[in-house]
């Protein structure tokens, strides 16, 4: 009898291997170096227009302070990209299996690849901390700023924490990938997390006098392992939250985090290693070939997407449910006196409360339903049975702008009934009209169409679900926040007109039909006393109507070109 002998690596030769694939993928390298760049610009803008106290020496470490969290929002935004994409692609592809074969034993496969990952990140994130420095520091003490040795050891502890947060927020993204199986949800999952929950969290601890309920994020946590030892007393986030000051509360959630999406992967990948979940639509194109196939194709094709039905169920479900929360929570009688202009506001307020998340969601939807084609090849189905690429592209369009209007539609409708229910409920309902309500609803519908063709174009371009999902976070999200902080820093100063560039980007669109439904559709073209640039609604519209214009003429254009 012959004894099989199987040689099964050891723990440090999975780490290597592990180690090796990931280096030799391009996509990372470019993420992290695009990631460096960003946090480069970033440093040298803030630190060339912040206010400098030369008589405060604590003013400089409350300026390193701001600066450390505009790094922890681009490097989170890019790690959390390359994290998910890291293990996304092994999964589409089915590689994961190959793994396996080589590594039976799973668990001790998912902690070299975590382990890995993690050393990754963090040395991505201490090359971006460092660098940020690098260029910050002189450029603060070119301006006079007191910049003493005494500051190295805070310095260095808020480096330590905010190293961690970042490769930490990152390993969750991995772990959340294996669950869901799709990097495209996964990262849209951890960035709505990180970046849209804040906000939403802080109102129910104010409304439930519950703060521990913030603290309970990923991102209040890597504010309380970061600041404490910048600032002394309470400090407010960019994002409205105010982080527990012990650093050790901040350790504990994420670990928490952590342990739960590297338990939640545990499960997953001991189970079959199916990608069916991630399958390709059914590709129906039924026309004769001449390009005259019905739009209905493209629609069949987006509606059996496995995610459709959920995220149509989960757009609405965030509408409505965001909606009866802040008409719940608010109360107008002790926080305004003019009850009938309050009233108005806040009912605009609530029935379109949760657009916020539910752009990205849409936003992904229409992403994947251009990159999945691509990713499984049955692009090439579909343009054997049309070979003219712009009609393609044309059908496409169609079909996400009605799927997304439907869509918004339904729960935007069905917010304004709930929320006009609860306010009469509680007799709140004073100066409330139904005309406003249908301008809310088809404002904001209209809105969401635009962002998810948004998306489309950029999907269509970058043919990667999560590249996608991503670019549209930072353009929706994080930029628009990344240029309030420098317009608040630079008025009154010439490079005032840095942060009126973000008035230019996507979200203009929505800041404009919430001028109109809020009565402020005089506001004229021009520039306050300190610079900064106000933009009428009419404009606003103009400017998200080019962002989409130009992602859809650029999709097109290259793919007439482009190799499928």
């Amino acid at each position: 009898m012959v004894r099989e002998i199987v040689n099964r690596p050891t723990f440090a030769a999975l780490m290597r291997g592990e180690g090796i694939r990931l280096l030799s993928v391009p996509f990372p390298r470019w993420i992290a170096v695009a990631q460096l760049v960003l946090a480069a610009v970033a440093a040298a803008v803030i630190a060339s227009i912040i206010p400098i106290t030369p008589s405060n020496p604590e003013a400089t470490l409350e300026i390193i302070a701001r600066l450390f969290e505009l790094v922890a929002w681009i490097a989170i935004l890019c790690t959390t990209l390359a994290c998910g994409n890291a293990i996304g692609g092994e999964i589409t592809s089915g590689a994961i299996r190959a793994a396996i074969l080589a590594a039976p034993r799973r668990g001790r496969l998912l902690c070299a690849k975590s382990v890995v990952l993690f050393l990754t990140a963090l040395l991505s994130a201490a090359a971006t901390t460092t660098g940020s420095l690098a260029i910050a520091l002189p450029v603060l003490a070119a301006r006079e700023a007191p910049i003493t040795w005494s500051f190295a050891i805070p310095i260095a502890i808020a480096a330590v924490g905010l190293c961690t947060s970042i490769a930490t927020i990152g390993l969750i993204a991995f772990a959340t990938t294996i669950v869901f199986r799709s990097a495209a949800g996964a990262v849209l999952v951890v960035l709505a997390v990180v970046f849209i929950a804040p906000s939403v969290t802080a109102m129910l601890a104010n409304e439930l006098d519950a703060p521990w309920l913030s603290g309970a994020l990923p991102s209040v946590a890597a504010h309380a392992l970061i600041m404490p030892a910048l600032v002394d007393g309470p400090w407010r986030a960019l994002d409205g939250t105010m982080p527990s000051s012990v650093p050790w509360h901040g350790a504990v959630v994420l670990t928490a985090w952590l342990a739960l999406s590297l338990l939640g992967a545990g499960r997953a990948l001991a189970g079959p290693i199916d990608i069916a979940r991630s399958s390709p639509p059914r590709s129906l194109a039924r026309g004769t070939g001449d390009g005259r196939a019905p739009v209905g194709t493209e629609w069949i094709k987006l509606r059996t997407l496995p995610s459709t039905r959920w995220i149509a169920a989960g757009t609405i479900a965030v509408l409505v449910g965001y909606g009866a929360f802040r008409a719940i929570a608010v109360d107008l009688e002790e926080v305004a006196s003019d009850l009938e202009l309050a009233s108005r506001i806040e009912y605009v307020y609530a029935i379109t409360a949760g657009i916020g998340l539910a752009q990205l969601v849409l936003g992904g939807l229409a992403a994947t339903s251009v990159t999945a084609e691509h990713r499984f090849g049955t692009i090439r189905t579909t343009l054997a049975a049309t070979p003219r690429r712009t009609i393609v592209s044309l059908r496409k369009v169609a079909a996400v702008a009605g799927a997304t209007a439907v869509i918004a539609l339904a729960g935007l409708a069905l917010s304004w009934g709930v929320v006009s229910i609860i306010r009469a409920i509680r007799g709140t309902a004073l100066g409330i009209t139904w005309p406003l309500g249908l301008a809310s609803v088809a404002c904001g519908t209209a809105y969401l169409v635009l962002v998810a063709l948004l998306a489309l174009g950029i999907g269509g371009l970058v043919r990667h679900a999560a590249g996608a999902v991503t670019a549209l976070v930072a353009l929706l999200v994080v930029l628009p926040s990344l240029f309030n902080v420098v317009l608040a820093f630079a008025r009154g100063t010439p490079a005032v007109w840095i942060g009126n560039l973000g008035a230019f980007l996507p979200w203009a669109g929505e800041r404009a039909y919430m001028d109109v439904l809020l009565g402020l559709e005089g506001r004229v073209f021009g520039f306050a006393q300190d610079g900064a640039l106000s933009l009428p609604p009419a404009i606003g519209g103009l400017v998200l109507l080019a962002w989409v214009a130009l992602a859809l003429a650029a999709w097109i254009a290259t793919f007439e070109r482009r190799a499928v």
